[in-house]
């Protein structure tokens, strides 16, 4: 029985068509419609195209937000603010006549990275997503941490700098106003006391031609990073720490620092036992972690 996973995104829709194996047969991706009636007209003709060419079965959907597990709904989605307060899931279903189970993009994400482990799996595994901001997943014996109420693993919001910068959640000195592609960018602007408009990636390429400003500021976010390194170990002490997104194609610029702080702060024990990796699906993790979600399903 195939299975459909879509993975939501702020600017695109990305999916694929899986075996039920989870053997990749089709993936494509199109950019998101900016209001809710042309997006589930967008998601609706998706699942029929499935159906039609693959006999897709099931559905399992990706989407960025704050979802309540006891309601069904996406609370909150910041960047994708018409699907505020949406119950995607019945939405959906009860339109195409299959199962549907939507859940957090970072959730999925992460069950994405976690099945992709070779055995034995860790009994406990996070993965970060470093992009514009920083998503995360938490999995504990093969299982999404969901929390309560559904909205566990917001790891990019754990703080790391009590007297930092303002964060989009209204505290201060969460971990994503540091170490994500947007706290780069902020940093290089404060210490070359220049507010041009620069990304991420050219900062990156200025470090690699030996820019101190640009050293100094991946520096910087490894340090922060290494601070929620030693958060996250001392709270779940999982066996694998994943790092995904945009910022992770830095690799040692980021992650050097940041091993060398964890390993500074956290008990020896426990950073013995903690591995810090780069993700293996990178750009395939949602579809992947959805199309397992939907192949529970049936």
């Amino acid at each position: 029985m195939n299975v459909l996973g879509i993975d939501i995104g702020g600017t695109f829709i990305k999916y694929g068509i899986f075996s039920p194996g989870l053997e990749l047969l089709h993936e494509d991706k199109i950019r998101i419609a900016r209001n809710l009636p042309d997006f589930l007209a967008q998601i609706l003709e998706m699942i029929g195209r499935a159906i039609h060419s693959h006999g897709v079965e099931a559905v399992g959907i990706g989407v960025p937000g704050f979802i309540s597990k006891k309601e069904k709904r996406i609370e909150l989605s910041p960047n994708i603010t018409f699907l505020n307060s949406v119950r995607l899931e019945r939405e959906v279903g009860d339109r195409v006549g299959l199962p549907v189970t939507v859940d957090n993009d970072a959730n999925v994400a992460a069950l994405g990275e976690f099945i992709s482990l070779e055995e034995p799996k860790p009994d406990s595994f996070v993965h970060l997503t470093l992009g514009t901001g920083i998503g995360s997943g938490i999995i504990i014996d093969g299982r999404i941490f969901r929390g309560e109420c559904g909205f566990a693993a917001e790891l990019g919001h754990v703080t790391v700098h009590p007297e930092g910068r303002s964060c989009g959640c209204g505290s201060l000195g969460c971990a994503e106003t540091e170490s994500s592609e947007t706290g780069i960018i902020k940093s290089f602007q404060e210490i070359s006391k220049k507010s041009v408009p620069i990304t991420a990636l050219e900062i990156f390429r200025l470090l690699q031609d030996g820019d101190e400003t640009a050293c100094r500021s991946f520096d910087r976010a490894g340090y922060y990073l290494g601070i929620l390194f030693n958060d996250i170990a001392n709270f779940l002490n999982p066996g694998i720490i994943s790092i995904g997104g945009g910022v992770a194609a830095a690799g040692e610029a980021i992650l050097g620092p940041a091993k060398v702080e964890f390993e500074k702060r956290i008990v020896p024990a426990t950073f013995a036992c903690t591995r810090i990796e780069t993700a293996r699906q990178q750009n395939r993790a949602g579809i992947v972690g959805a199309a397992h979600l939907a192949r529970i399903l049936v």
